[in-house]
């Protein structure tokens, strides 16, 4: 996800140039904080057939050193098969555990799951994965993404090829996962931040996360929207992140494909999948392609990303209670109702649940 803002904030372009590191004129201190998300898909294979997207999330905060302020990671397991009564069809496999027993939410996070994952009774260190991903993240804060890369990482077996080194003891004890996604999400975050804000020096801050999933069986898609959130210990909103991936299937000779056709897939590269800030104009809501250039259709708006950079900015300064919103577009009388036309009810949804994360998970224990 590297759609980066190119603009400040109201808040920043008011605070930034005047108080960033001490009192000066009578103005407060304040600190320079920029928030960011990243996520990394990988895909399970069972033969030639899809059998697992799996998308691995960091959501984080950082100073004007770069080091992270704070951060949560989060990782989805979609699983798939072909329809028992329709071999077609793909849908999701309704007997996996984070499927069969999610409910509204679709599909459950590693972080949902808690106890229920299963990780503890064949850890060594008899750590869930909801533990092991937290501790982590405690062990990364206060840290650039270099020192993180840094840190030293080995092999442990086929499965588990990027283990933290337990030698300086920081993690000793408590992370035998493997975390080359959770740092390559790290760095997706710190690369996509938005621009920096200001914030008082003696604000306590934390970044949440949020991840939630829609299945479209007539496109065999899955929506996920994914968030990050930066609130203050007074309940206010000093940064937001929101973006979505868009996950198709089709049948291809019988096995489970991502659709290769679809413009999220086709030129995504490396990336397995672009998400809709990634796909930047190519996403194609108002902007018409033509060899290579890309000009407004009539009547237009704005490009989706440009439309959630709007909500971003807007909710910088707000109270938590700004997310409670369950229109599902801005009413005329809303500042932003003639910039943002697209459907928000999603966003301030997932938002919503960062901002409880970042509120509500307990911190990692000794």
């Amino acid at each position: 996800m590297k759609s980066k803002k190119l603009f400040l904030s109201v808040l920043a372009l008011a605070l930034v140039g005047t108080a960033l590191t001490s009192c000066n004129g009578g103005k407060p201190a304040s600190k320079a904080v920029s928030t960011g998300l990243g996520s990394v898909v990988g895909v399970d294979y069972d033969g030639e057939s899809v059998k697992q997207v799996n998308v691995t999330t960091a959501a984080a905060s950082f100073d004007e050193d770069g080091k992270v302020i704070s951060v949560e990671f989060d990782v989805v397991q979609i699983p798939v098969v072909l329809d028992a009564e329709d071999e077609t069809k793909v849908v999701l496999n309704a007997t996996a555990k984070q499927v069969k027993d999610a409910g509204d939410k679709v599909i459950e996070t590693k972080q949902e799951l808690l106890e229920r994952y299963g990780m503890k009774a064949i850890s060594g260190i008899e750590k869930e994965v909801y533990e092991q991903m937290r501790e982590f993240a405690a062990y990364v804060e206060g840290k650039t993404v270099a020192e993180v890369i840094n840190h030293g990482y080995f092999e442990r077996d086929a499965n588990h090829t990027y283990v933290p080194d337990q030698e300086d003891g920081a993690l000793k004890g408590k992370v035998t996962i493997t975390v080359q996604d959770y740092v390559a999400a790290l760095m997706e975050a710190y690369e996509t931040r938005n621009a920096a804000v200001a914030v008082p020096e003696d604000a306590t801050l934390n970044t949440g996360i949020g991840m939630t999933f829609s299945w479209n069986a007539a496109k065999a898609q899955v929506d996920a929207y994914v968030a990050s959130i930066t609130v203050s210990d007074d309940d206010v909103i000093y940064g937001a992140y929101v973006d979505t991936l868009q996950i198709p299937f089709e049948v291809v000779e019988g096995n489970i494909k991502l659709k290769a056709s679809a413009t999220q897939v086709k030129n995504a590269g490396p990336k397995v999948i672009e998400s809709k800030k990634e796909l930047g104009h190519r996403y194609g809501m108002y902007y018409i392609g033509t060899n290579g250039e890309f000009t407004l259709s009539p009547n237009a708006s704005a490009e989706w990303f440009e439309q959630v950079e709007e909500i971003e900015n807007w909710l910088i300064g707000q109270g938590v209670d700004a997310l409670d919103f369950a229109d599902a577009k801005f009413g005329s009388g809303h500042e932003l109702a003639s910039k943002v036309t697209i459907t928000v009810s999603g966003y301030f949804g997932v938002f919503t649940e960062a901002a409880a994360y970042a509120k509500e998970l307990p911190q990692p224990t000794a």
